[in-house]
């Protein structure tokens, strides 16, 4: 965790606003269809410009060819491309997504570091 002043603040911050909102919004649910949390992760960065429908259509098929960090992180942009045409800004969405895989692959095991401090190397 943090070891200064600002950061310690910062976090008791960010808990206290979340606190906040579980107690005024008890049941949101996303409408996103996800699995485990890197499918959460590939469906929000979808979900830009792209409604949750159109999201949950693309990640039913996208999910039954790349479910897991490794998986994505073996294919191309263009490949993954063709997969998530439905959805807005596509292209660039599918470099940022090879491009994380590949990070989460190489740093973190392929697992999806559950806070965040873990990715502020």
């Amino acid at each position: 965790m943090f070891t200064d002043k600002a950061g310690y603040a910062e976090t008791k911050r960010i808990e206290e606003i979340m606190r906040l909102l579980r107690a005024h919004y008890p049941e949101t649910r996303t409408a996103l269809r996800y699995e485990n949390p890197f499918q959460l992760f590939a469906a929000a960065v979808l979900s830009a410009q792209t409604t949750d429908e159109q999201v949950n259509r693309i990640t039913s098929a996208l999910f039954t060819r790349a479910s897991t960090a490794q998986q994505m992180a073996k294919m191309e942009p263009a490949e993954l491309a063709t997969l998530i045409k439905g959805c807005g800004l596509y292209r660039n969405k599918s470099r940022f997504l090879v491009e994380a895989c590949r990070r989460i692959v190489r740093d973190f095991g392929g697992t999806l570091p559950d806070r965040f401090e873990a990715c502020r190397k």
